[in-house]
């Protein structure tokens, strides 16, 4: 005989009887140690908060962004972005090193009373539209709300500059065909 040969099968009602069997031995163990599972659940929620009183405070400052697809140039050229990638690349620039880095030398040269710290930043966008939400959040709320605020100006600089570069290349080309 095979190793790996399945045992006969069982009858349905032997099957059924070790079911309720079981069932009738959880239940008697409930009936004897009803007292466990109250006791669990405080214990579990004293541990939660006392976790929860441990934490540092933290504070969150929100911002939001409208972000332009097309452009209007002056000299009447249009600048116009990837449609398709639009919204991905916009928040990736967001969260970028460069816009991150750029936005703490910021708060460090405007305030240089404030005591840097770690701030987490989120970037969600609302649906349908180009605006961005930015969340910020950190221990120190003057920190987190002037970070968050750097973050939005060296963004929209970032992309100014990115235009501007656009606009010297293209220039270039039409003197280089000129």
């Amino acid at each position: 005989m095979n190793e790996y040969s399945q045992p006969p099968s069982e009858n349905r009602s032997v099957r059924s009887a070790r079911f309720f069997t079981l069932l009738q031995r959880y239940r008697n163990l409930l009936r004897r140690r009803w007292w466990m599972l109250p006791l669990m659940a405080v214990l579990a929620m004293g541990v939660q908060m006392i976790i929860i009183w441990n934490v540092p405070p933290a504070f969150a400052s929100f911002g939001q962004m409208i972000v332009n697809v097309k452009i209007q140039v002056q000299t009447g050229a249009n600048y116009i972005e990837e449609l398709s990638n639009f919204l991905g690349t916009q928040v990736a620039l967001m969260q970028s090193g460069s816009v991150l880095t750029r936005a703490e030398q910021r708060v460090r040269s405007t305030k240089p009373e404030l005591l840097a710290s770690k701030v987490d930043l989120k970037i969600g966008v609302s649906p349908k539209t180009t605006i961005f939400n930015l969340r910020a959040v950190g221990p120190d709320p003057a920190y987190t709300q002037v970070y968050l605020d750097a973050v939005m100006e060296e963004y929209s600089n970032l992309k100014k500059e990115m235009r501007d570069k656009t606009s010297d290349k293209t220039l270039a080309g039409i003197t280089e065909e000129l």
